[in-house]
């Protein structure tokens, strides 16, 4: 009964024990969340998923996935209701391709994938946004690395290319902003589009010679990027590839390379050195010259080069590409050739520290906000070759002075000289037509302008917030737009012609010192005339309502002399100016004014002079500059290095020393006539007789030499008495 009850517990135990281990493999083995197909094959069952309770996506089958991305639509995944789920990515071997947005966008949780050896393509946007993705090993046998593939990858790391890849498509790796190194293999012939945008992490990048394309902003704002090297296979690099890399020290192009060069500052030029690309922004040089050669500077080229002071571009140049000079806040002179044609969009924007431009005649447009943000800019005079000026060109040069625009210019756009608060100045052309809106708005130091007969258009707000305290309106105008002199506060005179069919109840919203409106026709005519509701947000409070109508006002003046204002001096190299203005005689109004423009008066050579003077000597060489300066400034015109030849000695006569004995040699010297410092010596031999008594034959060598010498000197002395 004991033995019984003993084998009946032995038994349980081991039961017990057998059942522990199952227990806890049911427990560590991952369940079954969902499950289904992903194939592109067929109907679609070549591929089978699985998703398990640890965040495990299995892909298993043969031949290729589905796409999820057709006619630039978005479609769901088979896993999407699990997108915060998945955190790996498994890829059987089996599968041969990896279709289009497969894990795009909202698979934040994906942090490793794995690709097998048989696939050979990955879609477009496959990995798309997969922010917590670290490393990715793209396998032997893919060709191409397609559009979007792994774009916003904030969290990659590193990414294995293999040697089968030739092609890295548009923004690939864009915003991968952890990406610290990329091996580009020698098989790639292409990098497109904006490829690594945004690799912030990125320090180096060498472009094999294999590489024919780099693309479109194919490295822009990759701000860690030191150092490029360009193979010799590239024959095109497009607008902005390296835009916005502050760190770059110096791009390096294979000297073999056909069709781009570098100089020894690592600047980047096309081969023939007549297009500059881009200036390496980390330079340290304050100053920098251009080649000559150089006909354009590209898009981008200097932008964000925060430590150049000055830059010169050489004759010939005639175009400024879009942005580039944009940022260079520490420069402070740029010199435009007379052979410059257009300067493009934003090409000196936001260079704080530029305080003056000059504009050649021959120039012919100004971009879209090309000095916009210039804060120390006191003056500009447009030449009359200009023929267009782009919205916005100088708006908020709060340092800004005076403008002077010149005939060429037919309309001035919007927000032209917008928060321009320095403004005092401004002369508009009879040529001008239309004031775009915004165009001098927040112009408070800006007291009177004279707006020419030719306008025929004045837009929204474009005299908003100025200190003017008269206007007078030109007599070819039909509307006033609304809001065009809102918030002129010392605004007390208004003169409208009777062409003016239409304003805005806003057209002089809140101007409290308007008193007096001189209306050219009759009190019908006024009461006839459209007004419409004002869209300004502040409410309204209309002027024209509290201000006294003056009807049947004579519109015109009685012009007076002409008189002379903003006189600028020409120089020898810088234009000069003046504005003849002529002033009613009966009121304030500025009737007409015109620029004149004086050019360069060149430079007059004054008399030659001689500096660093060297004196010949017997054995050097010496020599001096023959220099001319201009004799109206300081101006160096010419400088000639004049060589003058060694004199040579002028010995005087031997001079006998120590005369010689039997017992020790005599000395003579002679000296030099140009310079006392220059000795000869010759040693006399000793007296010395021979057996019969007589004096040696060195003696006798000696003394003949006297004699000749003496002989040749007294034939040279009868000669200068001959007849």
């Amino acid at each position: 009964m004991k033995t019984n009850r003993l084998l009946s517990l032995l038994l349980a135990c081991v039961m017990l024990l057998t059942l522990l281990p199952i227990a806890a493999l049911a427990e560590e083995t991952p369940l079954l969340v969902a499950s289904g197909y992903c194939g592109g094959e067929g109907d679609g069952t070549n591929l089978s998923w699985l998703l398990d309770s640890e965040g495990t996506l299995t892909i298993s089958g043969t031949g290729a996935m589905a796409d999820y991305f057709e006619n630039n639509v978005n479609m769901a995944k088979p896993w999407s209701d699990y997108e915060g789920t998945i955190q790996t990515v498994l890829i059987e071997d089996g599968v041969t391709s990896i279709g289009k947005a497969a894990f795009s966008y909202r698979f934040h949780a994906i942090s490793s994938v794995t690709i097998p050896d048989s696939v050979t393509s990955i879609g477009s946007m496959a990995f798309e946004c997969c922010t917590m993705l670290t490393l990715v090993s793209i396998p032997d046998g893919v060709t191409s690395i397609s559009d979007w593939t792994f774009s916003g990858c904030g969290s990659l790391r590193s990414v294995t290319i293999p040697d089968s890849v030739t092609s890295i498509g548009r923004s690939a790796f864009n915003a991968c902003t952890a990406l610290t190194d990329v091996t580009i293999p020698e098989n790639v012939t292409s990098i497109g589009p904006g490829a690594f945008y945004d690799c912030r992490k990125l320090t180096s990048i060498t472009i094999p010679d294999s590489v024919t394309d780099i693309g479109v902003n194919a490295f822009q704002a990759c701000a860690a990027l030191t150092d490029v090297t360009i193979g010799r296979g590239v024959t095109s690099i497009g607008d902005g590839a390296f835009e916005g890399c502050r760190g770059l020290n110096t791009i390096s192009v294979d000297e073999n390379n056909l069709y781009y060069s570098s100089d020894n500052d690592g600047c980047l030029y096309n081969k023939e050195k007549s297009f500059l690309i881009q200036y390496p922004p980390r330079n340290t040089y304050a100053e920098y010259t251009v080649l000559n050669g150089v006909t354009g500077i590209g898009s981008h080229a200097f932008e964000g080069c925060g430590n150049l002071v000055s830059v010169t571009l050489p004759d010939g140049v005639t175009s400024i590409g879009v942005y580039a000079f944009c940022g260079c806040a520490s420069l402070q002179d740029v010199s435009i050739p007379d052979s410059m044609i257009s300067i493009g969009e934003r090409a000196f924007s936001q260079c704080a520290a530029l305080t003056a431009v000059t504009f050649p005649e021959g120039l012919q447009s100004v971009g879209f906000e090309a000095f916009a943000g210039c804060a120390s800019l006191t003056s500009v005079t447009i030449p009359d070759s200009v023929t267009y000026l782009g919205s916005g060109t100088f708006e908020y040069c709060r340092s800004l002075q005076s403008a002077v625009i010149g005939n060429g210019v037919t309309g001035i756009g919007e927000m032209t000289f917008y928060g321009c608060k320095s403004l005092q100045s401004i002369t508009i052309p009879d040529s001008v037509t239309s004031i775009g809106s915004a165009a001098f708005m927040t112009c408070r130091s800006l007291t009177c302008v004279t707006i020419p007969a030719g306008v025929t258009e004045i837009d929204y707000s474009a005299f908003a917030d100025c200190d003017l305290t008269t206007v007078t309106i030109p007599a070819g105008v039909t509307s006033l737009g609304d809001s065009a002199f809102r918030d002129c506060l010392s605004l007390a005179e208004v003169y409208i012609p009777r062409s003016v069919m239409r304003l805005y109840n806003g057209t002089f919203n809140y101007c409290s010192a308007l008193s007096d409106v001189y209306f050219e026709g009759t009190e019908a005519e006024w009461n006839a005339m459209e007004i419409l509701d004002t869209n300004d947000d502040g409410g309204v409070q209309n002027a024209l309502e509290t201000a006294t109508i003056h009807y049947n006002v004579h519109y015109s003046h009685t012009p007076g002399e002409a008189v002379v204002e903003n006189s600028v001096p020409a120089t020898c190299t810088e234009a000069g100016g003046y504005d003849t203005v002529v002033y009613c005689t009966q009121c304030p109004y500025e009737i007409s004014r015109t620029h004149v423009n004086i050019g360069p008066l060149g430079h007059t050579p004054g008399k030659t002079v001689r500096e660093n003077e060297v004196p010949a000597t017997c054995t050097e060489a010496g020599g001096y500059d023959e220099v001319v300066y201009c004799v109206n400034c300081p101006a160096e015109l010419s400088r000639t290095h004049v060589k003058l030849e060694a004199t040579g000695h002028s010995w005087g006569e031997w001079e006998v020393i120590r005369q010689a004995t039997r017992e020790e040699e005599g000395l003579m010297r002679r000296v030099c006539a140009n310079d006392p410092s220059h000795v000869q010596e010759e040693i006399i031999p000793r007296y010395e007789e021979d057996e019969e008594g007589n004096p040696s034959a060195g003696v006798m060598e000696w003394f003949q030499r006297i004699v000749d010498y003496v002989r040749g000197f007294i034939d040279w002395f009868l000669r200068l008495f001959r007849p």
